[in-house]
């Protein structure tokens, strides 16, 4: 949804977007937008449908960076216990909420 918004909106202020386990959909293409992206997914996570994930890439600038947390899953993106379809992750919760605000810091910080 929170792309839909920045394709709407004709706010200059709006300097980027990060997608948590999430992806980008054909309503709110931002490919043709100058903004900066952060894609952020976990190798293990069984709820995000991966082949939409895959197919929609193309919706999003064509500098957008995807980062991958290895042992991740979708659950982890948060701390709202297991998720029907998700897989066991292989490092802790704690772990993968670090490195997801470590990467996320690190891609703020780029942000002119």
């Amino acid at each position: 949804m929170a792309t839909r918004y920045a394709n709407n909106i004709k706010n200059r202020h709006l300097k980027g977007i990060f997608f948590l386990g999430a992806y980008a959909d054909e309503k709110g293409n931002l490919s043709n937008k100058n903004i900066s992206a952060l894609s952020i997914v976990a190798s293990r996570d069984g709820v995000l449908n991966w082949d939409k994930y895959k197919a929609n890439k193309k919706y999003l600038p064509a500098d957008t960076k995807f980062e991958i947390i290895k042992g991740g899953n979708h659950g982890g993106f948060g701390s709202y216990g297991p998720q029907k379809g998700d897989r066991t992750a292989t490092i802790s919760n704690r772990m993968q909420q670090n490195m997801i605000a470590k990467r996320l810091i690190a891609w703020l910080n780029s942000i002119n």
